[in-house]
């Protein structure tokens, strides 16, 4: 059985939207549009990567920014570009970081690490989801399968939850079966399929559709709330540490007090009667501003990845002579 292509950071589908919008729109829900003629105010130039809006027309991303950005203002002489800008990967944020054509971009952790530090601000903001802003993910089998180590795995088929909040989680999975000196997901296993909701990930592990699944320990425990037969049914293989899966972040190049200023507009308007309604349309609990060192987990793994897959590939006749 063929292997289906798959990368780290799986496609996402048009389920996954309002969780997506929550974690990088939220400066530009607080900031206001960008007016026709002379304006006094900082202009901010937004953007994010390809990567958060691959279930979105680029037009409906656009459109979706303008309309927020009425919806919310506020007085901190700011104001934000009608027309975001859309990059293809951590590269080209880097470059336009560089040269000034955006100052506040949105992405996964993984691009944000790729990204040159003098580029970057230190501060960084994260959107929070049952008061926490990580996410840990299980490895999940059915308890009458048979399999009990990762290693009875191989051959087998796996689901993975297709969210922006799970890209890790295939990398945490590559990590676990290095460190057995076992294959990469894509060749270890003989499918590898991305269910866009947390219940069709789940359920066809219950139904022995699947062997195992990846999903977030949040998800599996409100499915397994709703449906408490699944527990019963159901094996948790592996537990990950938890990880902050995506993150907006600042040109260095602009001035402290504008930073401060665009922070203190995105944590403030979640005070409001409005803020509160969009971030429970969002289905966040909060957007907060955390230290770059709550990241320091994601890149350890991208590190130990690089380290072990190179280890695994080299013959271990080299290994033994090194």
């Amino acid at each position: 059985m063929k292997t289906q292509c798959m990368t780290n950071r799986p496609l996402l589908t048009g389920t996954t939207r309002v969780g997506v919008f929550a974690s990088f729109l939220w400066i530009v829900l607080t900031l206001i549009p960008l007016a026709t003629g002379a304006d006094p105010r900082t202009v901010v130039r937004f953007g994010f990567t390809q990567s958060m809006f691959r279930d979105l027309n680029e037009n409906d991303a656009r459109a979706a920014l303008k309309l927020y950005a009425a919806v919310l203002g506020t007085a901190n002489d700011l104001l934000v570009s009608e027309s975001p800008g859309v990059f293809s990967d951590a590269a080209a944020i880097a470059t336009a970081f560089g040269d000034g054509t955006a100052d506040v971009a949105s992405m996964p952790v993984q691009d944000y690490l790729e990204i040159p530090k003098n580029l970057i601000s230190p501060r960084i903001l994260a959107a929070s989801n049952a008061n926490t802003y990580t996410e840990e993910y299980l490895l999940v089998v059915h308890a009458d399968s048979g399999i009990r180590t990762l290693a009875d795995l191989r051959g087998r088929r796996l689901v993975a939850n297709n969210s922006l909040r799970s890209w890790i989680s295939i990398l945490w999975l590559d990590v676990l079966l290095a460190k057995q000196g076992l294959e990469p997901p894509n060749r270890f296993f003989s499918r590898v399929s991305f269910a866009n909701k947390p219940n069709r990930t789940v359920l066809p592990v219950f139904f022995r559709q699947e062997d195992a699944c990846v999903v977030t320990h949040r998800s599996y425990d409100i499915i397994c709330e709703l449906n408490p037969q699944l527990q019963k049914q159901l094996r948790v293989l592996a537990t990950s540490p938890g990880y902050v899966p995506h993150i907006t972040c600042f040109r260095a190049s602009i001035t402290p007090d504008v930073i401060d200023r665009m922070i203190k507009a995105a944590v403030a308007a979640q005070d409001t009667v409005n803020g509160k309604q969009i971030l429970t349309i969002f289905q966040c609990d909060r957007i907060a501003e955390i230290t770059p060192d709550k990241l320091a987990n994601v890149r350890e793994l991208l590190a130990e990845r690089e380290q072990l897959r190179a280890i695994n590939s080299t013959p271990k006749t080299e290994q033994l002579t090194r």
